[in-house]
């Protein structure tokens, strides 16, 4: 398990109804709060590079994919991660 502190960089899952287009990506997110391992709150910007309202009490998917509306790691974040001791 990452430990979740603000400023870190995650990826948000938006909910079809959020995009613009039709497409498999993440948008980009910033932990602005922490309410637990895996409950917070991030700023995002989407797919056209435009900041949206946050998002507020979202779950960080520890230890499996995220599912729309969720946050997750990034793949070299869990890599780290699992290296160290």
């Amino acid at each position: 398990m990452i430990k979740p502190t603000v400023g870190r960089r995650v990826w948000y899952w938006p909910l079809s109804s959020e995009k613009s287009f039709p497409h498999d990506q993440p948008w980009d997110a910033g932990i602005a709060h922490v309410y637990s391992d895996d409950c917070i709150t991030v700023s995002v910007t989407d797919e056209l590079g435009w900041p949206q309202p946050p998002k507020q009490k979202i779950t960080l998917a520890q230890d499996r994919q995220a599912e729309p509306g969720e946050c997750g790691w990034m793949p070299y974040q869990v890599s780290a991660a699992a290296d160290k001791p």
